[in-house]
């Protein structure tokens, strides 16, 4: 150890300048001789702490933003369920509102019940146009089997006659006529039924 003091010890003034004064910053590697730089913790946490400190209010905002839209479609939901609800409750109410003016037609033709009886049928027959015209607008129409083999899928048979010339199950005559909506049987027809007999 005191070999190597004296070597340093020894050395120039210029050796001495050209290696530099020990300022901390640079320390001697044992193993290789090597210097290795040494960071001052001062100059690091600072800018440590801004980058963590920016991360945090980066993740905060992202939080926000992450609950604020969660809190929007509970409420989209909410919204979209209670629109629906009241559709359903009131999707009949344009139906209605045909049915109305159809009423209004039976009131005024009782009110001239009086009158003439061929106005009066007339204005039935005017009566039952517009309801026809009504259901139409919806989709819903009626079909008439008379002529007809019996289907029992759409026809509902309550009697038989016996008719000559006539084709066994063929349907005679109607009672109640089968109604559609849009492609859907939503009434079966009430019919009557040849047996294919002759009659006495």
């Amino acid at each position: 150890m005191s070999g190597d003091r004296e070597d340093f010890e020894g050395q120039s003034t210029e050796e001495q300048d050209l290696q530099g004064p020990d300022t901390g910053a640079y320390r001697d590697n044992d193993a290789t001789g090597e210097a290795t730089a040494t960071v001052d913790a001062s100059e690091v946490k600072p800018a440590a702490l801004s980058e963590l400190d920016k991360a945090r209010a980066e993740s905060a905002a992202n939080k926000d933003k992450y609950l604020r839209a969660v809190a929007e479609l509970e409420n989209f939901k909410k919204r979209t369920m209670k629109e629906r609800s009241e559709l359903i409750r009131y999707q009949g109410e344009s139906i209605v509102v045909e049915l109305l003016e159809v009423l209004d037609g039976f009131e005024r033709a009782m009110a001239h019940s009086d009158s003439d009886p061929a106005a009066v049928i007339g204005g039935l027959r005017m009566i039952h146009k517009q309801f026809v015209d009504s259901l139409a607008r919806f989709e819903i129409r009626s079909e008439s089997s008379v002529g007809k083999q019996f289907d029992p899928h759409r026809q509902r048979a309550i009697g038989k006659e016996k008719r000559s010339g006539v084709a066994a199950n063929e349907v005679i005559a109607e009672l109640k006529k089968g109604y559609v909506y849009r492609d859907k049987l939503v009434r079966l027809g009430e019919v009557v039924v040849a047996d294919g007999e002759e009659a006495d």
